[in-house]
């Protein structure tokens, strides 16, 4: 059922490269853009996820220049085609990315709430999906607070970023990749979860938090917005600017680390970020019910599928 707030603008973040996924990932062609759960990609997928919001407000991708071609091909196929894009020349960092949507939502809504979305995982039940951000949004729309997403563990995998969480949905800390003995504890306690990376933030509310906790990140990006090319009303390409590596880094570091403002909320469904070799032969066993030729089979159709992508690829960049 479509999500009901008008207020709230979803923007994908596809600019990165799936270099762990490497060779079927590559620079020309992250795994974002490969087709490796259904026969749509992986961007595309998330396209439809956010369904429940585009009635209202199209999404926006935010990609690398270099994939300008790739993006504007791929949302041409879907069948409301009418993302918007934001092109960087090179690669900030989230925090910079989300004061980047921010400053794009408040051009359309002094009102608006960012809903940042990966643009390459796996979520099974976009039902799901959908009524735990209406869950969230109806809770804190009139509090300028910031909201995290994330799920069960269902191992103690230690690639991934976990948060700690009381009873009222109030985060207690944040760890990124803990060793196997912290995350076998966190499983064992029930009081963590899974950090999807997924967030739905005050867009106000977060620029005035970066521009305190982070105030190189909130000028860059304001500098690069202001001075931004608009080629066209759904085609935006920021100018670059000049940020240091220490800067360029995650709005879970520059901001959320430092607020008592911020809740959490867990999906109930099956995901994967289908980050590594790993996650990815994790995914394709559940999905083969456990059949390990059918796993061995679908594996060896995505390599094969990535090379016409990647093929393909050269034709449209």
């Amino acid at each position: 059922m479509p999500i009901k707030h008008k207020n709230i603008y979803p923007f994908i973040m596809a600019g990165g490269v799936g270099s762990r996924l490497w060779p079927i990932s590559t620079p020309a062609m992250p795994k974002q853009f490969l087709p490796l759960v259904s026969n749509a990609s992986l961007l595309q997928d998330t396209i439809a996820r956010t369904n429940c919001l585009a009635n209202q407000n199209p999404c926006t991708v935010i990609c690398s220049k270099e994939h300008e071609k790739l993006a504007q091909k791929q949302i041409g196929e879907l069948q409301n085609g009418n993302s918007k894009i934001i092109l960087e020349f090179e690669r900030y960092g989230t925090a910079f990315t989300v004061a980047v949507a921010a400053l794009s939502a408040l051009e359309q809504d002094k009102q608006a709430y960012i809903l940042m979305l990966p643009s390459d995982h796996f979520i099974e039940n976009v039902d799901a999906f959908q009524a735990t951000i209406e869950r969230a949004m109806k809770a804190h729309m009139d509090k300028h607070s910031f909201i995290v997403f994330g799920v069960e563990p269902q191992y103690p995998e230690t690639g991934f970023g976990y948060i700690e969480m009381d009873r009222d949905h109030g985060v207690l800390s944040f760890t990124e990749k803990p060793d196997i003995e912290k995350a076998r504890a966190y499983l064992a306690s029930g009081n963590y979860l899974w950090n999807l990376g997924l967030f739905l933030f005050s867009a106000t509310a977060v620029l005035e938090a970066l521009e305190s906790h982070a105030p190189e990140i909130y000028k860059a990006a304001l500098q690069s917005w202001k001075h931004a090319d608009r080629t066209s009303e759904t085609l935006v390409t920021l100018q670059e600017v000049d940020l240091s590596d220490e800067k360029r880094i995650s709005i879970d570091h520059a901001v959320l680390e430092k607020t008592d403002a911020i809740s959490a909320y867990k999906l109930n469904t099956r995901w994967s970020d289908l980050g590594t070799w790993r996650s990815l032969w994790k995914y394709m066993r559940l999905h083969s019910n456990g059949n390990i030729l059918s796993a061995v089979l679908k594996v060896i159709n995505i390599c094969f599928q990535s090379q016409v992508y990647a093929f393909r690829s050269r034709n449209i960049r």
